[in-house]
């Protein structure tokens, strides 16, 4: 009987742990920015526009769905590229989400930008704007 208990205790321990883990790596904005910069790396269009929506979709739809050398010139772009996320604002739960990063290329040119996410239905975080330095 103690040992049935033990069990039980334990099972719950190991669902409560695996809960948290999963609710820990619930995507935040920051990571859908730095997966958006990978699969910019490596070409990978799919997983692009897996990421974006709205005008940040739009902006790209042509070259995302018609041209085929694209995947190319994004891995050539943005090869040795460094992204460092500087600032996350998030408003509210379910609001947008403000993502400010600073995007280093091999050649020493530094782009501080900022992009901004919203949540879909599913609550993931999706790239749907930009704010380009001026």
């Amino acid at each position: 009987m103690k040992i049935n208990r033990l069990f039980v205790i334990a099972g719950l321990l190991i669902l409560i742990a695996c809960n948290s883990l999963a609710f820990s790596m619930e995507n935040a904005p920051a990571d859908t920015v730095l997966n958006y910069f990978q699969a910019c790396e490596n070409g990978d269009v799919n997983t692009i526009r897996s990421l974006i929506v709205d005008r940040f979709y739009q902006r790209r739809r042509v070259l995302l769905e018609d041209n085929e050398e694209y995947p190319e010139f994004l891995r050539s772009y943005y090869s040795g590229m460094r992204i460092e996320i500087i600032a996350t604002e998030v408003e509210g739960e379910n609001g947008n989400a403000a993502v400010r990063f600073e995007q280093t290329f091999p050649n020493g040119n530094i782009i501080d930008a900022t992009l901004i996410l919203k949540k879909n239905t599913d609550s993931i975080w999706k790239i749907s704007d930009e704010i380009l330095p001026e």
